[in-house]
């Protein structure tokens, strides 16, 4: 009896133990609710009253779930790139009542880095090197600490007998990180900032770039095509001679500043790099797409587009780059939050430049980053949600694409024409084919002729034969794929 009554009350111990596990959890689970919705613009009050409430919300429990706020905080750091001044302010805001916090969560971040780089997930580690700068902003680092932390990325690509796309990855971090940062660096640690610039310049110098005409999508045009650093590069210095004044950055941290100025700041280790090997695969380097000029856009829009050099450029194409690769499972829902990203920004055509990043993914070479479906899917639904302004941005593209269609490289040639089959074979392979006509006059192997003959072939394979032929102007019969001959294998004699 003794035994079974110990058994029943070791039962019974584990039953009470079971029920109570998902208190914790359920408290977690409201707190990362709860810190992962601060940045919603939809919540009703503004970001900034959100995150003063917030902030008095934490700090009355911050002994308490210390571990699990810093957790939460982290992730936010690492897969929320478009809230980084949100949760930045917020650490500030939490440093400035409680100074072992702040201390604590750098300390989390600079441990997550290294994870993250050993893992090679670099752009999650790009990430948190964005947030830990921007931390100088609000408050939580000293900027000398900020910019010993970027020479130490600007050593790293110093290193002797490193891979090139190592090194480059190096100097894309510091790059990435100096429109956050680069105007604090300016203010308080002008001489380390001259000296990153300094060194990003003639590493820049020195660096192999014979990979570029093999990235480049089109062969021998004026259309800009520049490596991807050596654009970034180009961008910095005219926010540098802009005084680092920039538009897109929302700082919410400036609403508190009477706040934050006044906290004590942490130190910000020198990063160590991880111990190069060689199975580690680096980023591969790219050349920066640009299909549409400001003149392409006027007959469309009297908005201005953000110049090739300009950072908001860059900026613009990195988080409409983060909300494709965050939906890239479901086209609906990256649809939506496009369009509600071009709204969110009514006074630049964002809309060009949700095609031009899309189409840029979709032409990169050596290969896309999303399959070519995804973006055939996702053209399509972004048509459904703003039918008066987005087919007429599509009509644009392809007329843009088509006029450089005879220096394309050919492998771009090829998923141009799976695209545009796919696409027209939604409507009927119906188009502004006249407008085309002149091509009919150029050599079979020019680029313009291709596109469109290997374009209606491939329609061919994807419709009704006469539909096809029935929608092209009697001008085109040079150009129609042969009529498709059906042969039965089996004999009839024979069944």
């Amino acid at each position: 009896m003794n035994r079974r009554r110990q058994f029943e009350e070791e039962d019974e111990t584990q039953t009470k133990r079971r029920r109570g596990a998902p208190l914790i959890t359920d408290v977690e689970k409201k707190l990362q609710e709860i810190i992962g919705r601060v940045g919603d613009k939809n919540a009703g009050a503004s970001i900034e009253t959100n995150l003063d409430k917030l902030t008095t919300f934490l700090h009355d429990d911050l002994d308490k779930y210390r571990a699990p706020i810093i957790d939460i905080i982290a992730g936010c750091a690492i897969y929320l790139p478009n809230c980084v001044t949100v949760y930045t302010t917020l650490v500030g805001l939490l440093n400035a009542k409680n100074f072992n916090f702040g201390g604590d969560v750098v300390e989390r971040l600079i441990a997550e880095q290294q994870d993250l780089l050993t893992k090679q997930k670099y752009q999650e580690a790009q990430n948190l090197a964005i947030f830990l700068c921007d931390l100088g902003n609000s408050g939580v680092l000293t900027a000398q600490s900020i910019g010993e932390y970027l020479e130490s990325f600007i050593a790293a690509s110093f290193e002797e007998n490193m891979p090139q796309v190592r090194n480059d990855y190096y100097i894309q971090t510091v790059l990435r990180c100096l429109p956050w940062i680069g105007k604090q660096l300016s203010e308080k640690a002008s001489e380390q900032l001259e000296n990153i610039l300094e060194a990003v310049g003639k590493y820049l110098e020195m660096r192999n770039k014979s990979h570029v005409p093999l990235l480049q999508v089109w062969r021998e045009t004026d259309q800009e095509q520049e490596d991807y650093l050596e654009s970034l590069s180009a961008q910095i210095d005219n926010l540098k001679a802009a005084n680092w004044m920039e538009n897109h950055i929302p700082r919410h941290y400036i609403g508190f500043e009477n706040v934050l100025q006044d906290a004590l700041q942490h130190n910000l280790p020198s990063f160590a790099s991880p111990e190069h090997t060689s199975d580690m695969i680096y980023p591969y380097p790219l050349v920066v797409f640009r299909l549409f000029q400001d003149s392409d856009c006027a007959a469309f829009s009297s908005k201005p587009l953000p110049g090739g050099r300009s950072i908001d450029r860059f900026l613009f194409e990195g988080e409409i780059s983060w909300i494709i690769e965050k939906n890239q499972f479901n086209r609906k829902t990256c649809a939506r939050e496009l369009n509600a990203f071009a709204e969110e920004n009514p006074s630049v055509p964002i809309g060009f430049l949700i095609f031009e990043t899309i189409f840029g993914q979709m032409l990169r070479l050596p290969h896309s980053p999303y399959p070519a479906v995804f973006h055939c899917a996702l053209i399509l639904e972004l048509l459904k949600v703003k039918p008066d302004e987005y087919p007429q941005i599509l009509v644009q593209t392809v007329d843009v694409i088509y006029r450089r269609a005879d220096s394309m490289q050919p492998i771009c040639l090829d998923r141009m024409v799976d695209w545009f089959s796919f696409h027209l074979s939604n409507f009927q392979y119906r188009y502004t084919w006249p407008d085309w006509k002149e091509c009919l006059d150029k050599d079979e192997f020019s680029g313009k002729q291709i596109f469109l003959r290997e374009t209606i072939e491939k329609c061919r394979r994807l419709g009704s034969y006469e539909k096809i032929i029935a929608s092209l102007p009697p001008d085109f019969t040079k150009i129609h794929p042969c009529s498709p001959d059906i042969r039965y294998v089996i004999d009839e004699s024979m069944i």
